[in-house]
């Protein structure tokens, strides 16, 4: 297995699959090293960004890390609007649309159907489609090392505001996932 960057891995998956899910086109959903500019004024923006990880145990590769799911849009209302909520409710429905894949369940205890949906999307980013373009061709070599990763553990944590400091709006929901650089069988 070659050396690479977990949260990275991590970011990437999350940002995948929130894409798969209509969450945002590739370009209003951001993984946290992606340095594309970030256009708040048309639509809302989501970004993915992964904090510190520490070993779920000993010795095992396996990290512990905090999940951030940041939604972002600046209100740009016109004295003229005659309906000053609809930013709010393009911002309200973009972050509905970003929780609720984040909140899968399958056992009505526990997020696992959301793990394995972001496992699965994380496994078909190496792959070419057949017949692909430049840019399938180009993404697959980008995420090849997708192919060795997998989320153990998906918990929800804090959701609400967040600081606001370039936008007008924004919502930070959180997650605790538990992430390795192998492939798991029974994770997908």
């Amino acid at each position: 297995m070659d050396l690479t960057n977990l949260p990275s891995k991590l970011s990437r998956a999350i940002r995948f699959y929130l894409i798969q899910n209509g969450v945002g086109d590739p370009a209003h959903v951001f993984h946290m090293f992606d340095n594309r500019l970030r256009d708040l004024s048309v639509l809302p923006i989501t970004i993915v960004t992964v904090g510190k990880g520490d070993p779920d145990a000993p010795f095992t590769g396996d990290n512990q890390y905090t999940v951030f799911v940041t939604t972002k849009f600046i209100e740009l209302a016109q004295q003229t609007d005659t309906n000053s909520e609809s930013y709010r409710v393009t911002f309200d429905a973009a972050v509905g649309a970003a929780r609720m894949p984040l909140m899968q369940s399958d056992d009505n205890q526990t997020l696992k159907a959301t793990y394995k949906a972001i496992n699965a999307a994380a496994a078909m980013m190496p792959v070419t489609p057949p017949n692909p373009t430049a840019d399938q061709i180009q993404f697959a070599a980008n995420n090849a090392d997708m192919a060795d990763f997998t989320i153990m553990q998906w918990l929800e944590g804090y959701y609400g505001p967040g600081k606001a400091e370039d936008c007008s709006f924004e919502i930070v929901q959180v997650f605790q996932a538990i992430a390795c650089e192998q492939t798991i069988e029974g994770y997908t």
